[in-house]
């Protein structure tokens, strides 16, 4: 069925999981294969984040790594002109 999330009151009171779609900072130049989040993912949502690059939904492992600081880097760097969006959940 899909991965399951606590719910924020399962969370520290000061937390709260909350699902984010952004435009992740970094150079679209066709060099640059790193791109940072604004916020780190949530531990347990990591593996589901979706990546999109010009609409198209890019595979982990195969197409980029995230890590837990939200450092995304991809396999091939994205070309000029190129739009990124990353959808995740993201522990706030």
């Amino acid at each position: 069925m899909g991965t399951r999330y606590p719910s924020s009151a399962a969370v520290t009171a000061a937390s709260t999981l909350k699902f984010l779609v952004e435009v992740p900072t970094g150079i679209i130049n066709s060099i640059n294969t790193t791109f940072q989040l604004l916020n780190s993912p949530a531990p347990q949502a990591l593996s589901n984040a979706a990546i999109f690059l010009n609409g198209l939904i890019q595979r982990p492992t195969t197409d980029y790594t995230i890590n837990s600081s939200g450092l995304i880097t991809f396999a091939i760097a994205p070309t000029t002109g190129d739009t990124l969006v990353v959808c995740y959940v993201a522990l706030i």
